[in-house]
């Protein structure tokens, strides 16, 4: 016996349809497909998502540039970045598996940080920085957090927490450092 639908007009009033069968789900399943083509998912299952992102070919050009700045981040300089900024959060104390929240603004700093963080093997949850405590609360419940990046005045929120909150610009001049490093001839 099919099910009724009913669909709800401009007028707030409720008409009954007839149940039409749609390609794309299945009712025995309770399956949802996309209506569009398969897509070939890769079999590898050590492939994580930063050795993915590094296995495509570039051409040498900015992976990340600040627009307000003009500071810019090459592709052949960012994955040293990122498996340098992995090194220093396991260096902090933060290993596979354990979480670590990023409550910043955007900066071309972010993904470096994050994909750092991946490539370690660590759980990343990302924040919008004008979060307020009991979202930031809400969305760690359940998650013990080993590490929480925010600017001077978004960390004094995350102390009322514990959490263990390292200031953004020690961070990333450390970051900038490797970065000078790895640049200079």
């Amino acid at each position: 016996m099919a099910e009724e639908s009913f669909i709800h007009n401009s007028a707030h009033q409720t008409q009954k349809t007839p149940d039409l069968p749609c390609s794309w789900y299945s009712p025995e399943t309770g399956i949802y497909s996309s209506k569009h083509r398969n897509i070939e998912l890769p079999t590898d299952p050590f492939l994580d998502v930063v050795s993915h992102i590094f296995s495509y070919p570039n051409h040498g050009g900015s992976a990340f540039v600040d627009a307000s700045s003009g500071y810019s981040i090459s592709y052949p300089d960012l994955f040293p970045l990122v498996q340098a900024t992995a090194f220093g959060l396991h260096e902090m104390g933060v290993s596979q598996g354990d979480a670590v929240l990023i409550l910043l603004p955007n900066s071309v700093l972010y993904p470096i940080l994050f994909l750092g963080a991946l490539y370690l093997g660590a759980i990343v949850i990302p924040m919008n920085p004008l979060s307020t405590l009991s979202e930031v609360k809400n969305q760690t419940v359940g998650v013990r957090v080993s590490l929480a990046f925010a600017q001077t005045q978004t960390a004094a929120k995350l102390g009322a927490l514990g959490l263990t909150i390292q200031s953004c610009t020690q961070f990333c001049f450390w970051v900038l450092f490797i970065w000078v490093q790895l640049s200079s001839p």
